[in-house]
């Protein structure tokens, strides 16, 4: 399998993205404390349980989108190897 190499906008590219991501997340930890404060009151034990299963719901689309970009992108990669080697043969 011939992999391409990346230069190093693409590498400067991909630390800039991850790093904005992990700037974007720290104000979100803020909320988690207000939602176990919320949730350790009598009120709120009896939402844990749905709070829990609102979570995973939510994760549901973003895992299922990934995964069919992962599937198409393996498929390509394996078809472009397969017709390069017919070619090469």
């Amino acid at each position: 399998m011939v992999m391409k190499s990346f230069g190093w906008r693409t590498a400067l590219g991909v630390v800039l993205v991850v790093a904005w991501l992990v700037v974007a997340v720290a104000p979100a930890d803020a909320q988690c404390v207000m939602c176990r404060t919320a949730l350790d009151s009598p009120e709120g034990r009896m939402m844990i349980a749905a709070l829990r299963a609102g979570i995973l719901v939510l994760l549901a689309a973003p895992f299922a989108a990934f995964g069919c970009v992962a599937y198409f992108a393996v498929r390509s990669q394996r078809q472009l190897a397969s017709q390069q080697e017919e070619s090469e043969a």
